[in-house]
């Protein structure tokens, strides 16, 4: 816990909807890569409640302003480049919403979590009930967002260290705290 009087830029970054959003992700896919039973019924609403959520939050992301808007952090040429020069030059670059990296990985999941979504959907369908191939690829597509979950956690925690900023606790609270230690925040 950084000290009050240590914080010298303190940033409302995440609202109330997205971090209910993202730790709402987070409990339906831990139930569904860890707990429910495939093909059972609280499997497929948690695949539903998923996919419902993700729905939710790109019409939050395309309606509101600020650091949560979609388009305030969409991972472009020139972002990407201004990111990767930053980190180069300064061994750290600390950004306000998402950095361009992190939203790569971000569209990554939420493009693998409608997938399973997808796939699940039509595992259940008279038309492809029974069929192996669908369900090998719904297999696969939970064994790559496993993976990129691994990735997406342990890049938060290197982030947060070489910054100097909490972001776990940032996803929280939803503001960011930056120290004098702290990397500088690019905008």
């Amino acid at each position: 816990m950084i000290p009050e009087s240590q914080i010298v830029e303190r940033i409302y970054v995440w609202d109330i909807f997205v971090r209910l959003f993202h730790w709402g992700l987070v409990g339906l896919i831990a139930s569904n890569l860890f707990f429910l039973e495939e093909g059972d019924d609280l499997h497929r609403w948690a695949g539903y409640a998923a996919g419902l959520a993700i729905t939710a939050r790109l019409v939050w992301g395309v309606s509101i302003s600020g650091y949560a808007r979609i388009g305030a952090f969409f991972p472009t040429r020139q972002r990407i480049r201004r990111y990767l020069n930053c980190y180069a030059k300064h061994g750290r670059c600390a950004t306000v919403g998402l950095n361009p990296l992190g939203a790569i990985m971000a569209i990554a999941m939420v493009m693998l979590v409608l997938f399973l979504v997808l796939t699940g959907w039509l595992m259940g369908t008279d038309v492809y009930w029974g069929e192996e191939w669908l369900e090998s690829l719904h297999g696969v597509l939970s064994y790559a967002l496993m993976v990129f979950i691994a990735l997406h956690i342990f890049m938060v925690f290197i982030i947060s260290y070489r910054t100097k900023i909490n972001l776990p606790k940032a996803m929280v609270t939803g503001s960011k705290e930056r120290t004098a230690n702290s990397a500088p925040f690019q905008r």
